[in-house]
């Protein structure tokens, strides 16, 4: 994952959430997202170069935990 990351760097992206951000907001906005369906958030996670996989989540502050941990 320190190759993914390194990419993301080099293109100026932001990889850690920004202090002052309303976390309640993020969460409130990623359930409005198409993916989310019946209370569950869905992400598409890679898992190598060219491999990735959808995982469900359902319990918000474990998202926000996974947030802030980065």
């Amino acid at each position: 994952m320190e190759r993914v990351g390194s990419l993301i760097g080099s293109y100026g992206l932001p990889s850690k959430m920004p202090s002052g951000v309303d976390e309640e907001r993020i969460i409130s906005s990623m359930q409005l997202d198409k993916k989310a369906v019946a209370g569950e958030l869905k992400f598409v996670l890679p898992e190598k170069i060219g491999s990735v996989v959808v995982r469900g989540v359902r319990d918000s502050e474990k998202v926000l935990e996974s947030i802030r941990s980065r």
